[in-house]
């Protein structure tokens, strides 16, 4: 059973945690170590992960912590990469007003773009590329055009990825 004091404290953080940006989610400083935001992560991750209120009846309740953890995961998942740490201080500064949702929203809408069979690939393609597999990633792109080849989603990544693997090669 969940204290009053718990209930509030949920409540209060699902109010305001939509205006809050990733550092304020996960209590770090855009200087934070890679150590320091996983272990907050981690500790806020024991908190409001939503197993750990499973027998909890409130499902009002129950949808909150699951805003929360989610929003705490999103915001771990940018802030963990270096590049898109780096990415979101940059859009951070130029216009702070709704940037979580703004920079969250951009990756979103691209998979969203990709229906169908070629989902599968594309979202493969998107994983590979955000742990810096190039290699992956270009391969899981062109499987997922071959599925859609009018996609401009897909053929714009593609590119990218293609443009990414010229860069790195040009270097040797």
């Amino acid at each position: 059973m969940i204290s009053p004091e718990t209930r509030e404290k949920i409540r209060k953080l699902y109010l305001k945690i939509g205006k809050m940006d990733y550092f304020q989610i996960l209590r770090v400083s855009e200087e934070s170590s890679p150590e320091e935001i996983r272990e907050n992560f981690y500790k806020l991750s024991r908190a409001f992960h939503p197993d750990r209120y499973f027998t909890e009846k409130d499902e009002e309740l129950k949808q909150m912590i699951n805003t929360i953890y989610k929003q705490i995961s999103e915001a771990y998942n940018i802030l963990k990469n270096p590049e898109l740490k780096k990415k979101y201080i940059e859009q951070l500064k130029e216009d702070s007003s709704n940037i979580r949702y703004r920079f969250d929203q951009e990756k979103k809408k691209e998979e969203m773009e990709v229906k169908g069979p070629a989902k599968k690939y594309f979202q493969l393609g998107m994983k590979a590329l955000e742990n810096k597999n190039i290699k992956n990633a270009r391969l899981n792109f062109k499987l997922a055009l071959s599925l859609d080849p009018a996609n401009e989603t897909i053929k714009r990544k593609l590119k990218e990825v293609e443009e990414l693997e010229k860069k790195m090669y040009s270097k040797f």
